[in-house]
């Protein structure tokens, strides 16, 4: 998995072990600038990671049984622990993780979803604390599925879905709020350009 900050100027990779790390990458030059995670953080990989739109956020998730969710700080001279780089870890969901985005939201800033299940975490708080499941709400749609991808736009999550719909979410309320047909299969990838 890979994320790259809304200025370009750095990415982030997840990678497979027993003791997995994402690494921060400076994107001109291929340097690393940190390495978060390995012993007691995440179990076999980081399948999912996610930067935040001003760029002092990381966010990842573990193929552990629970798909833990961590969240990382960035410290004064950059992404390393020397640094005063933190993070934050809780349980996620027993099912399948398939994305992490920042929504943009002051409150539940955080999203993940996968199968049959999407939710919201609240990033202000001191600890990550277990997130509110979505709902279906006014916008219908079928939640029983894979929420395939995602992208989070000022306090609204835009998910695909393995039925080909695009669903928006409310991350305020955590709920649905709309469902628009955009594809005959799978919705694979999502992404929002800023503008």
């Amino acid at each position: 998995c890979l994320a790259i900050s809304k200025d370009r100027t750095f990415a982030v990779s997840g990678q497979m072990g027993k003791k997995p790390r994402a690494v921060v990458w400076d994107t001109s030059d291929g340097s690393q600038l940190g390495i978060l995670g390995g012993n007691k953080v995440h179990q076999r990989e980081v399948s999912c990671v996610a930067i935040n739109a001003e760029g002092d956020k990381i966010a990842m998730v573990g193929e552990d049984d629970n798909h833990s969710v961590s969240l990382w700080t960035k410290g004064k001279g950059g992404w390393n622990k020397k640094d005063g780089c933190k993070h934050q870890l809780c349980k996620g969901n027993k099912n399948k993780t398939l994305f992490i985005t920042f929504t943009g939201d002051k409150a539940r800033g955080l999203c993940t979803g996968g199968v049959k299940f999407v939710a919201f975490w609240d990033t202000q708080a001191k600890k990550l604390a277990k997130p509110k499941n979505g709902t279906a709400g006014k916008g219908g749609g079928n939640k029983n599925q894979p929420f395939i991808c995602a992208a989070g736009v000022d306090g609204s999550v835009y998910t695909g879905a393995a039925d080909g719909n695009i669903m928006t979410w409310s991350c305020s309320a955590a709920k649905m709020t709309k469902v628009t047909k955009a594809h005959a299969k799978a919705c694979d990838a999502i992404a929002y350009n800023g503008s």
